[in-house]
This record gives structure tokens, C-alpha cells and sequence, in this order.
């Protein structure tokens, strides 16, 4: 079985509990993610069904939601217990789906909220043990992708504190001594952060990018490609993507502008790390240690090879504000063959992000609009795109890179868009000089304006 000797390189042996229960963690998904799959999915079963016993005995929700008698034993017993949803957490009292008491040795480090993008704000509690896990995926990563943490890093992601300190005018960001100040931090001493404003000109995000020619960038794939145009004589040695879903049209174009590795990383609030890029594949692994990832259909039953399904999450290690068979309203496909790095974990073809919204249909009804965007994706220098829609059957499209489109291109995103509303509708087409990014850095595709 290989060994990884990433810690034998990089660990400066800081000793304490946090950082030693990193190490062990660490060691563990090394270990297991050469194991079969099936002796896995044991090992992630055996993790739900403490959870699930916990969540019963000391979280309100779960205590109502489960009934009294329910044993998970298996993975049917698993996908037998109801889901949860994001708007079940945004709607009731945080107390409601908080734990009482936690178990020994546990203890809640901070809490985050999402963005609020969708429309619905989750606070989840970041425990000692969950942040462990976490550090220890992102490490498996870094091992993966040969990340040197002693390198320099570019992270384009919230709008920059101009108040905070290490702030520095001149690249419209903070200049720190370290990519974050967690566990990772700690453990390796990690190389110079640049933490930049993703709200900021992308020509004024290039120009500190160029000046600093940082290691490695991390942002939205959006981002990145919005900034692109404007860089010259820089190559990183990898891009680090997070937030949104990235197409393989949109890596490809990364690939070309930048001629450096591209490399993907699906989480969320809610559900820690989650899954990242193969490092020897196009494909997502899970990080099955850490959290069970179900693609269903509508109905609940497991998609079959080659099907795209719902996302739904379960966070192994979130025993403050437990996330089980939470739907992130995220959608994945399901490979149709092993992924050939020999690993066990879980492989996803590619993740269809939460940015594909979903357009309004008569009656009240909603449809994600999975056409549509691919429908968009595959038009030739469409840099960036965003579909409002007024009403049920008048649409609105703007995009930048293109100031027209040819006759089959128009009629072939209004079919998809026709074919999702299932009616008629008036399309227009508005060139745009610029699409404004949102705040964490991500584009949105589809609006609905009343």
C-alpha cells in the first residue's frame, strides 16, 4: 500500500492536540483511499451510524424526524432515513438543529453562514473534530496535486477588509505570511498570502497578479477567466478552483490563457470538504473519510451510471450542527466506468453547480435549466453570460466577448430555453461590455425579475 510522505517533508512537528489529531486524520485517508470501495462504504456507514445515534439522543430535529427504533446497519437502512434541505435549516431556530451537549472532547471552535445566494442563510458550528477532517482533505489535495504549502498564494474570493490589517493599497488586498490562519498554518508555515478583493476591476486583480507572480491562484473558474485577458508573461504552477461549477469548456480556456494545472475543489458551508479533482483523471473524487455523497434521482432512488442526479451530502464529523442527507441543491453525474488512479473512493464525473438555476414555469413550477447553460457553454467567445427572465415567456440575454450571434446559435438557445419553460417565448440578445462577478466571486447565470 502507498504511502504518502507529504508530512515527511513539509510538518514543522508543532506539537499539540489539534494539530496531532490533523496528523491522525491525515494518515487515515492516506490509508483508506486505497482500500476496496466496499470495505470503504463500511468504514462510512460505521461513521453515520454514531452520528445518527448522537443525533438522535441530542439534536431536537433529528429527534423528532428519526423514529425511535431506527438502526442503520447498511447503506438501505441510510438512504431509508429522510432528507434534509437547506431551506429545513434556514427556516427553523438554529437551537432546534444544534446539539445540546456535545461529546467529550468535543468543543465548537467558530461558526460560518453560507452566502445567502440561493436565498437562504445556514449557520453550521465548526467543531475541533470537523475541522480536522477538513485540514486533513486538504492536505490529501496538496499531496495529490504536489502543492508546495511553503509557495506563495493568490486567494481572489470576499470582498478584502481595507481596514484589517497587512492591507496594502497598492494591490487592493491584504499581503499575510500565510495562506490562512488555521491548522495548515501551523503545521507548515505556509508561504505568503495575497487575499484579494474579488469585487475589484479584473484588469486591477491582473495587474497585482502579474506584480506579485504568485505560486498559485485560487478563485472562481469565472473569475479567473475574467482576469485571463489581461495577464501576460506569468504562469502559475497551478490554478486552485473553488465555488462554482467548472465546465470542461471553461478549464480548457483556463488551461490555454494560463498553460498551468487546473484543479477543482467541490465544498460547501454546510458540508466540509467534500470532493476534489482526481489527480490523475478528469473525474471528482469524494472524500468518503469525511462525508457520504448520494447522486438521486427525483424520486430518491440511487442514478445508475451515466445519469445526473441530485447532490445530497452527509458531514461525518458535524456533531454540533449535524448535516445528514442534507439535498445542496447541487446536481452530478454518475461515471459509467472506474476511475483508472486504482483509488476506492467514490468517483463523480463532474459536478452541475447550484449556479444553473432554475427558470419559472407555469403554475408555479421550477426547472433547473441544465440545457440552457450547456446550450451556452457551447457557443464559440461567450466569456461570460446571464439570462433574466421577466414573467414566464420574455427572456432577456446578456453576454460579453460576442456583440452578436449568428441565426442558429440564437435558435438554438431559445429551443433550450423553450424546451425548459415547455411555451413560446421572446428572446433578446444584449451585448455587455462587462457582467458583474457576485461578492465570493461567482457569476449568476439566471435571474428572475418580477
Amino acid at each position: 500500500m502507498r504511502r504518502s510522505e507529504f508530512l515527511d517533508r513539509h510538518d514543522r512537528r508543532l506539537e499539540s492536540p489539534f494539530l496531532d489529531a490533523i496528523r491522525r486524520s491525515f494518515r487515515e485517508v492516506d490509508r483508506t483511499q486505497w482500500l476496496p470501495g466496499e470495505q470503504i462504504r463500511k468504514l462510512q456507514i460505521a461513521k453515520a451510524k454514531r452520528l445518527i445515534a448522537f443525533a438522535k439522543k441530542r439534536v431536537p430535529m433529528y429527534r423528532e424526524l428519526y423514529s425511535s427504533d431506527a438502526v442503520i446497519d447498511s447503506i438501505d437502512d441510510f438512504r431509508s432515513l429522510p432528507q434534509t434541505s437547506r431551506k429545513d435549516f434556514a427556516d427553523c431556530d438554529i437551537k432546534y438543529r444544534t446539539a445540546e451537549k456535545l461529546p467529550i472532547g468535543q468543543q465548537v471552535l467558530f461558526s460560518e453562514t453560507t452566502s445567502g445566494t440561493t436565498g437562504d442563510v445556514v449557520m453550521i458550528d465548526r467543531t475541533n473534530l470537523l475541522e480536522a477532517w477538513r485540514h486533513a482533505c486538504m492536505i490529501r489535495e496538496c499531496d495529490w496535486w504536489d502543492i508546495d504549502p511553503n509557495g506563495t498564494c493568490a486567494v481572489i474570493r470576499m470582498p478584502a477588509n481595507k481596514h484589517g490589517p497587512g492591507w496594502n493599497e497598492e494591490i487592493n488586498g491584504t499581503i499575510v505570511n500565510h495562506w490562512s490562519r488555521d491548522g495548515f498554518e501551523l503545521l507548515f508555515g505556509s508561504g505568503t498570502g495575497y487575499h484579494m478583493d474579488a469585487s475589484a476591476k479584473p484588469e486591477q486583480i491582473a495587474m497585482s497578479i502579474i506584480k506579485l507572480q504568485p505560486d498559485y491562484i485560487q478563485a472562481t473558474g469565472t473569475l479567473l477567466l475574467s482576469i485571463a485577458e489581461y495577464m501576460s508573461d506569468y504562469r502559475p504552477k497551478a490554478l486552485l478552483t473553488i465555488g462554482e461549477n467548472l465546465y470542461a469548456p471553461m478549464k480548457a480556456s483556463l488551461l490555454e490563457y494560463f498553460r498551468a494545472p487546473v484543479y477543482d475543489i467541490y465544498a460547501a458551508v454546510e458540508t466540509n470538504r467534500t470532493a476534489a479533482t482526481c489527480p490523475y483523471s478528469e473525474r471528482y473524487h469524494v472524500h468518503d473519510e469525511n462525508a457520504i455523497v448520494e447522486i438521486l434521482r427525483d424520486d430518491g432512488t440511487p442514478c445508475e451510471p451515466g445519469e445526473i442526479g441530485n447532490v445530497v451530502v452527509t458531514s461525518l464529523h458535524n456533531y454540533s450542527t449535524p448535516v445528514i442527507r442534507y439535498d445542496i441543491g447541487d446536481l452530478a453525474e454518475v461515471p459509467t466506468s472506474p476511475c483508472p488512479c486504482g483509488r476506492g473512493l467514490t468517483t463523480i464525473e463532474c459536478f452541475q453547480g447550484r449556479e444553473i438555476a432554475r427558470l419559472r414555469l407555469e403554475g408555479g413550477r421550477k426547472r433547473i435549466a441544465l440545457g440552457f447553460v450547456m446550450t451556452m457553454n457551447d457557443i464559440p467567445g461567450v466569456k461570460k453570460f446571464r439570462l433574466t427572465q421577466r414573467g414566464l415567456d420574455d427572456f432577456e440575454l446578456r453576454i460579453t466577448g460576442r456583440k452578436t450571434l449568428c441565426d442558429e446559435e440564437f435558435a438554438r438557445i431559445r429551443q433550450s430555453i423553450e424546451q425548459t419553460v415547455e411555451r413560446s417565448i421572446a428572446l433578446r440578445i444584449t451585448p455587455a461590455d462587462d457582467i458583474p462577478l457576485g461578492p465570493r466571486g461567482k457569476l449568476t447565470k439566471i435571474e428572475f425579475v418580477d
